[in-house]
């Protein structure tokens, strides 16, 4: 098994990872197994679940979604429209 930071290094090596990151000018020999910890580190302190609910709100409000029903289970995402699967060919 492959170490996590050099299957990122592999996976990313011509692909732009500034703005994946949201830091501009970073290259791939950027995501190594010291930056790679600290932000699992970071992860683990703000909470999985909380990061996946703030990122899933993101994704909401980026295509214009507004939930009219809660579920407490932050696990899963599930959008139900009426486009059909045409609905999301726009989302860049």
């Amino acid at each position: 098994m492959r170490p996590i930071h050099l299957g990122a290094q592999v996976r990313f090596k011509n692909r732009p990872v500034g703005p994946l990151i949201g830091c501009e000018g970073a290259e791939c020999s950027d995501l190594n197994r010291v930056n790679m910890s600290r932000m699992l580190d970071s992860v683990c302190e703000a909470g999985p679940e909380r990061l996946f609910v703030h990122v899933a709100a993101l994704v909401a409000r980026r295509l214009g979604i507004r939930p009219r029903v809660f579920h407490l289970d932050s696990t899963s995402f599930y959008v139900k429209t009426g486009l059909g699967s045409s609905g999301f060919s726009n989302f860049p």
